[in-house]
């Protein structure tokens, strides 16, 4: 080992101890019971001794792990701006969201238009769960569920242990009997601490539907050019009809328009949102770029003057938010620009790509990081300055987010990974000699 590496692996070695009684200090305050701390701590421990030893015989090892290496010549890029994008969107949303009773009546009108914008950035994860796990893919399905489980749920279970534990309901009187509550309340997405965390459990209802839609949409991704084209033209013609009666819906809800209609529309809500960003993310795409850009500027218009002329809660949810069509419209010109930018978004600081790689434990803890550090701890509030808070919060929000992020996904989240693969291997071993 050169001396170089010798010198990382001894700082990374100090970081590390460092890290573990810090932890421990924490999980003593909070009181936790000794079985609980004896645990967290024992994994924590092993994850740092793992760590240790990967950085001794894995090239770049911290640099991999910090999400800061070199990308591969294969990586689509534009993934990454607009997962990047969508994660400043969230904590924004949720940045004004929660100062909203603070603000004057004239900047609470341009909160509201704000704090709307932005909820569009749910449409974009559930758009680049669509674009990225829709493409055909030679993946059995026992183990495209099994590493989902692996990248969101464990993670989930997780950040809402951690969400229990600082509302302290995690303390002291907890045992082995009280752990009976946590499974049913997060099957059944009670998480009070955590509100936010819906948007998770909408993303998991896509996955379900992932293997099937790899089948259905298969012929886009074979090598005979005209079968593949006649089925992409179909493909957007459903689509389109699917995007007309998705537009159509606000006016029959509001009682606008009568339509007296008894069928249920298949391929609606968020599963429709998710076939938009798969669509939208296709080469052929680009030809309708002209068209799908300024529909995205227009339904950036059009929320703003709905927000603007504050009809009501109701009608601003049936046009402006979640999986209405407006919000559909302006994600699906984000997917577009962005790809037809594709030199501008080519890119990425490393900085930004280390926020990328932690981006879905940030989100799980955002809602934390405002609450207990941002507003407690530095009292920086959405409508300070001006409004300058807002953008202040963020950076704030994305760095403690980042920093708890790499401490718990890395001592925590990654050993309980390591041993479900471990599990699964095993089962799928045992499994293929029985079948055998």
């Amino acid at each position: 080992m050169k001396t170089n590496d010798r010198i990382k692996t001894a700082v990374y070695s100090i970081l590390g101890i460092m890290t573990l009684g810090l932890l421990l200090a924490y999980l003593i305050r909070r009181e936790f019971e000794p079985w609980f701390l004896t645990l967290i701590m024992l994994l924590a421990a092993a994850a740092v001794f793992m760590h240790i030893r990967n950085t001794r015989t894995i090239p770049s090892y911290i640099e991999r792990t910090l999400g800061i290496a070199g990308t591969g010549s294969g990586r689509i890029m534009a993934f990454d701006h607009l997962r990047l994008m969508a994660l400043c969107g969230v904590i924004i949303t949720h940045a004004v969201q929660i100062d909203m009773e603070g603000m004057s009546p004239l900047f609470a009108k341009a909160a509201v238009m704000i704090w709307v914008v932005t909820m569009s950035a749910n449409g974009i994860y559930v758009m680049l769960s669509g674009a990225l796990l829709y493409r055909w893919k030679e993946e059995p399905v026992t183990v495209f569920y099994a590493r989902r489980f692996a990248e969101v749920v464990i993670p989930l279970i997780v950040y809402y242990l951690w969400y229990l534990a600082v509302n302290y309901h995690l303390g002291r009187g907890w045992n082995w009997v009280s752990f009976r509550s946590v499974p049913e309340w997060l099957l059944t997405g009670r998480i009070r601490e955590a509100p936010h965390l819906w948007l998770v459990y909408v993303i998991l209802s896509v996955y379900l539907a992932v293997p099937f839609m790899r089948i259905a949409l298969r012929d886009l991704f074979r090598e005979e050019e005209d079968r593949r084209t006649g089925f992409y033209r179909t493909f957007t013609r459903v689509l389109l009809a699917l995007f007309i009666v998705q537009a159509a819906t606000p006016f029959i809800n509001l009682g606008l328009v009568y339509a007296p209609f008894a069928l249920q529309i298949p391929f609606t809500g968020w599963l429709l949102i998710s076939l938009y960003g798969f669509w939208a993310s296709l080469p052929e795409s680009r030809r309708y770029d002209r068209v799908t850009i300024p529909l995205g500027a227009a339904a950036l218009a059009a929320i703003c003057v709905i927000c603007a002329f504050d009809p009501g809660e109701e009608v601003r949810a049936a046009w402006c938010l979640n999986d209405a069509f407006l919000p559909a419209m302006l994600c699906t010109g984000l997917f577009a620009a962005v790809f037809r930018a594709k030199k501008l978004f080519s890119g990425m600081n490393p900085v930004f790509r280390s926020i990328c790689r932690y981006s879905y434990g940030i989100m799980l803890i955002h809602w934390y990081t405002i609450h207990f550090i941002v507003r407690d701890r530095f009292h920086v509030h959405a409508y300070m300055w001006g409004g300058a808070g807002i953008l202040l919060s963020l950076i704030l929000t994305l760095v403690f987010s980042w920093i708890i992020c790499v401490i718990i996904d890395n001592l925590i989240v990654w050993p309980l990974k390591k041993i479900w693969y471990l599990i699964f291997d095993i089962l799928r071993n045992c499994l293929t000699r029985k079948s055998a």
